[in-house]
């Protein structure tokens, strides 16, 4: 009886974090939930205790995050009445840094942006997705599927990186059809909630159930196809969704962090599927893309940047939206210690210049070290008397 007391709670604080992780992005969710455990049930089994490193991610939880938790709580388990939320030692540290802490997740947590009937988080629609020359094109065909469901481009595959933008994108076609057709059955979901469905249903002997539930869509999304490698037999399963759905000019709406064509692991036919409609790469914003990210995301945390920040920033980062995410959140965090709305350069460099992996300028002495390593050679060979032949044998050798 203890074990499967055991077994509720941590299942319990589970899915909860499944819940919050829906509504942060990963640096936020990875830095205040990360590292937290369920630790044990008190007062009688009607208090849920969980740990966290230290009390800093104590405080902010709990005045961030708590009713969003409480909410939750009542919706899993009507025996657990509160979380408590304590420091210790168990779970394992993680680091904080002032990268990860305001934003657009600065807010407290709304369980109400969920829609339970078609799991989309009503945050993401095309009016919050920032539109810059990287992403133009791909956000009008989105736009495109929504207003042909079924017709234009059926299946829509978009891949890219991770952060720039995909489950947006793909939750905002959800919403805006919702919107425009009422009566519809739309649902979206990740890959690896299609995989863990079919395994429990196969142990539960409800793959007939299982297999209707997924028929009945109008609108099916799928979040990180690419999850779908090595999974023959849900893939199988998966297969004769797809034609299904298409057959019934179903539309079916997929993302992943590659090209169909570069999907190891997934069998020829399935990556045909996925291939015959519209695929799509939402890429990295360019400089240009970056600055007008930036300053959008600024204006709507209430952020007023000078253009030698914006300039010092966008030069320096290597990676898409969300690291543009983390360093407002840093320049926010900075913007609080000092009570005001206005940051000028001076403010934030030092505080910048810690949290950005800057790009570094490559010299010719670099590519003639880096090529002497990859050749096994030495640079006495590249620059000595016999060059010449030096460089004629990595010509033939290239």
């Amino acid at each position: 009886m203890e074990t499967q007391k055991t077994t509720t709670f941590i299942t319990l604080w589970e899915n909860i974090l499944t819940a919050i992780k829906q509504e942060l992005t990963d640096s936020n969710y990875n830095t205040w939930f990360g590292s937290s455990k369920a630790m044990w049930l008190q007062d009688s089994g009607t208090v849920l205790v969980v740990g966290v490193p230290n009390e800093f991610i104590k405080n902010w939880i709990s005045k961030k995050y708590l009713s969003f938790i409480n909410k939750k709580l009542k919706e899993e388990n009507d025996e657990i009445k509160n979380i408590k939320i304590i420091v210790s030692s168990k779970p394992k540290q993680t680091k904080v840094t002032k990268r990860n802490t305001i934003g657009s997740d600065d807010t407290p947590l709304s369980f109400e942006r969920i829609d339970k009937k078609n799991n989309l988080n009503k945050k993401y629609s095309f009016k919050e997705f920032i539109i810059s020359p990287h992403n133009e094109y791909v956000c009008a065909a989105a736009k495109a599927v929504v207003n042909k469901l079924g017709v234009a481009y059926n299946p829509f595959f978009i891949f890219g990186n991770t952060g720039v933008g995909k489950t947006h994108l793909l939750q905002a076609i959800g919403n805006q059809a919702a919107v425009m057709y009422p009566n519809i059955k739309i649902y979206y979901m990740s890959s690896e909630t299609f995989i863990n469905g079919y395994y429990n249903a196969l142990q539960d002997g409800t793959v007939g159930d299982f297999k209707t539930k997924y028929r009945d869509y109008h609108l099916l999304i799928v979040d990180d196809a690419h999850f779908f490698k090595g999974k023959a037999k849900m893939l199988e399963e998966f297969f004769h969704l797809f034609n299904d759905l298409y057959n019934k000019n179903h539309q079916i709406v997929f993302s992943s962090d590659r090209h169909p064509q570069e999907l190891d692991g997934i069998e020829e036919r399935m990556i045909s599927r996925f291939s015959s409609g519209m695929v799509l790469e939402l890429s990295q914003p360019d400089v240009e893309s970056r600055e007008i990210i930036l300053k959008e995301k600024a204006k709507r945390v209430g952020l007023e940047l000078d253009q030698k920040t914006i300039d010092f920033v966008i030069k320096n980062i290597n990676g898409g939206i969300r690291e543009i995410e983390g360093i407002l959140n840093t320049i926010s965090m900075h913007k609080d210690l000092k009570n005001s709305n206005k940051i000028v350069f001076s403010d934030v460099y030092s505080v910048i210049n810690t949290n950005i992996k800057h790009k570094r300028d490559i010299s010719y002495k670099d590519v003639i070290s880096k090529t002497c390593d990859f050749f096994d050679i030495s640079k006495e060979e590249v620059f000595g008397k016999n060059k010449k032949n030096c460089f004629e044998g990595l010509i033939v050798i290239s």
